[in-house]
């Protein structure tokens, strides 16, 4: 971090707490928000940055604005040696870029994508693909559209403009993730009978916190499993579902997390949680935001439960076994969001090309809404 920086100079930045410091400063979903989004998005940021110290190397790249004052920047992370199989999902010796912040022209957006990608060259990086986010297992994209409903939990927010910064620059669109609403009381479920989930040998079993080391093994086999062969797929331990169960355990309510086994074997597995995002999507004051409090922490309402953690083991896909299990999982969501009032079921981060669990949605919502984030890739050309 240079201490001379001029006005319109690209600086980098590597100094792991004056990451956190800027970005939980300058993060749009920080800046003009009120003090409980501010409280709880800093503390988020941090938390995501932190956690994958371990594995990847960070370096801010921001355009210097007024005095001390950062105008705009990009989050940028190299995978350590030891952890450069782990990411090969998302290409060839990629770097991830995430983060962005304060992007309000073009020129600038050039400027430090342009030093972005010589820091590529640098660490002889082949593919910069994002933007990515650890707390959502890395890819959470930016928006695609003016979303179709009030955007909920891990579905980040960003000027529209950006996806034209990017294309302009060079990038190219590497994969889609979707998010469907679905409203419950018009969706036609296909409800698997008992005797039909006997004949298969299927049982659902309900979690509790703390996650025993037996089921954080078991919903780390089966989410690796199932996710293993697709687009930027990371795979998750039993560190990360700790991590996982520390941050939402407040909204994981009785009901929401679930193991699907046929037999002895765990072969689905799902966890949700209500959409906490209404509590901060304006300015409550004090009597609202105690109201609000207990709507969701004491009596337990909301508006819409997300299912953010949906797997399925390798072995049963493209079986009827396998749809199945995702329609025991979904039905049960159906029946817990009723128990808390909630109309909607969000079902989060389905990959376009995933086919099979698009149709299947749309064949139980046809006209359910869904938003669209776009992850973005880019070849780094050879240094000069």
């Amino acid at each position: 971090m240079s201490g001379a920086s001029r006005n319109g100079e690209v600086r980098r930045i590597a100094d792991l707490n004056e990451i956190i410091r800027l970005i939980g400063r300058l993060h749009p979903h920080v800046v003009g928000s009120g003090w409980l989004t501010k409280m709880l998005e800093r503390k988020r940021i941090e938390s995501a940055i932190r956690s994958q110290v371990g594995e990847l190397d960070f370096c801010l790249v921001a355009l210097q604005g007024d005095g001390a004052s950062l105008q705009c920047g990009v989050l940028t992370a190299v995978p350590r040696p030891e952890a450069e199989g782990k990411f090969a999902n998302n290409g060839a010796r990629p770097m991830l870029f995430g983060f962005l912040f304060g992007f309000a022209s073009r020129q600038h957006f050039d400027m430090v994508m342009q030093d972005v990608v010589r820091l590529a060259q640098e660490r002889r990086r082949e593919t910069l693909v994002g933007p990515f986010e650890a707390t959502i297992n890395y890819s959470c994209g930016l928006l695609d559209a003016e979303p179709a409903f009030p955007l909920g939990m891990m579905m980040p927010n960003n000027p529209l403009v950006w996806r034209d910064y990017l294309s302009g620059f060079g990038f190219s669109i590497a994969e889609r993730l979707f998010t469907f609403e679905i409203d419950i009381p018009n969706a036609r479920f296909r409800r698997i009978g008992s005797r039909a989930a006997q004949e298969l040998g299927l049982a659902m079993r309900q979690l509790h916190l703390p996650f025993s080391p037996e089921e954080k093994a078991a919903i780390c086999d089966v989410f690796n499993s199932g996710w293993q062969d697709n687009w930027g797929f990371v795979e998750i331990d039993s560190e990360y579902v700790d991590a996982l169960a520390r941050e939402f355990r407040p909204i994981l309510w009785p009901g929401l997390c679930w193991l699907v086994y046929r037999g002895d074997k765990a072969v689905g597995v799902a966890i949700a949680a209500p959409d906490i995002a209404e509590l901060t999507r304006d300015r409550p004051g004090p009597v609202r935001l105690a109201a609000r409090l207990w709507k969701l922490l004491v009596r337990r309402r909301a508006r819409a439960l997300r299912i953010f953690v949906l797997g399925l083991s390798s072995e049963m896909h493209r079986t009827a076994a396998g749809a199945s299990v995702v329609e025991m999982i979904i039905d049960e969501g159906r029946a817990v969001a009723e128990r808390y009032g909630a109309r909607y079921l969000q079902v989060g981060w389905t990959l376009s090309s995933n086919h099979r669990i698009n149709r299947m949605i749309r064949h139980w919502a046809p006209d359910a809404p869904c938003v669209v984030h776009t992850m973005w890739a880019l070849a780094v050309p050879p240094a000069p």
